[in-house]
């Protein structure tokens, strides 16, 4: 079951992944910032706001190709995240 934590800031959020207060694979809402993200050691956001997570806007890449990205660079499967990530979006109506 994948968990989502709410933090202050993509800061804040980013070294709670780090220590391991976040775990992999969860999602991450930073409402201040319009942030959604996927927790990984190097976090991704899936949203055009990223604050200090990585990114994928600049390239343009659908949902199933950041994925893919994702997933080539990890042992983690992220295919759970990614839908849960999508449908948190939708809800906090952030793009």
């Amino acid at each position: 079951m994948i968990k989502t934590f709410k933090r202050y800031s993509t800061k804040e959020a980013y070294d709670d992944i780090q220590v391991g207060d976040i775990p992999t694979g969860s999602i991450v809402v930073i409402e201040r910032e319009q942030v959604i993200g996927i927790a990984d050691t190097w976090p991704v956001t899936i949203t055009k706001n990223h604050g200090e997570f990585h990114d994928f806007t600049e390239k343009n890449l659908t949902f199933d190709e950041k994925l893919a990205i994702m997933n080539d660079w990890s042992d983690f499967d992220f295919t759970e995240s990614m839908e849960v990530a999508k449908q948190t979006m939708k809800e906090y109506n952030y793009s």
